[in-house]
């Protein structure tokens, strides 16, 4: 009897040892090969998501960047129009064939033009002959540039030119400038005016295309057209 249970014990721990090192052994195994696919795929699923984010942070960021950057430049350009329209006389809608050149106003009806001449009087003294004439014009773009502002300053004394000089920045592409002149004839009780309006676009990069803009400001003559 004795030895009949001392049989039936040791059978039971051999046994019990057996299936807890199976145990272990099942514990202690790797990952299956379907498993470790389907964490790839998770993971390359959630890296997709966020590099298309981090891609499309970077081209609105680089699209903020280069509209700031035209903007800055058509700021500098305008403001150094505008402050020299402003202290000038003698608007002549176009281009001038004599200088200085003779009033010309141009209106909406009539197109505007591409062109303003005018007499830069910056001593603010009315004495034609020491001031030079500055025309300010839209050069069309080409397949090779960029369209421009440019600018030709006129001497009053010896009428030699000097320009045309590009104002805006290669990156910036005019498209469109166009010039309207009111009260351009002197004492005839209207102050005289430039509306001027600009269009053009910036290339941001190949993923993000042309950033348009359009831009308009009236100046005024400084000098009062009155007797």
């Amino acid at each position: 009897m004795r030895r009949s249970a001392l049989y039936t014990m040791t059978f039971f721990l051999q046994k019990n040892k057996i299936t807890n090192g199976s145990n272990d052994r099942r514990n202690t195994r790797g990952f299956f090969l379907v498993e470790l696919i389907v964490a790839i795929s998770i993971f390359g699923i959630v890296m997709s998501i966020s590099i298309g984010s981090l891609v499309s942070a970077l081209d609105a960021n680089r699209k903020t960047q280069a509209l700031s950057s035209v903007l800055n430049n058509l700021n500098v350009v305008l403001d150094t129009m505008t402050k020299n329209i402003a202290v000038g006389t003698h608007y002549h809608c176009e281009a001038a064939s004599e200088f200085p050149p003779e009033p010309q106003d141009c209106n909406v009806e009539t197109g505007g033009a591409g062109e303003i001449s005018f007499l830069f009087n910056e001593d603010i003294d009315h004495d034609g002959s020491l001031n030079d004439t500055i025309t300010y014009a839209f050069e069309p773009g080409t397949p090779e540039r960029s369209g421009y502002i440019s600018r030709t300053i006129t001497n009053g004394e010896t009428g030699f030119e000097t320009g045309p000089t590009r104002m805006t920045a290669p990156e910036v592409n005019i498209t469109d400038m166009r010039f309207y002149v009111s009260g351009s004839t002197p004492n005839d009780s209207e102050q005289p005016k430039v509306q001027i309006y600009i269009a053009g676009s910036s290339l941001a990069g190949p993923r993000i295309g042309v950033t348009e803009f359009k831009v308009q400001t009236l100046v005024s003559q400084r000098i009062p057209d009155f007797e």
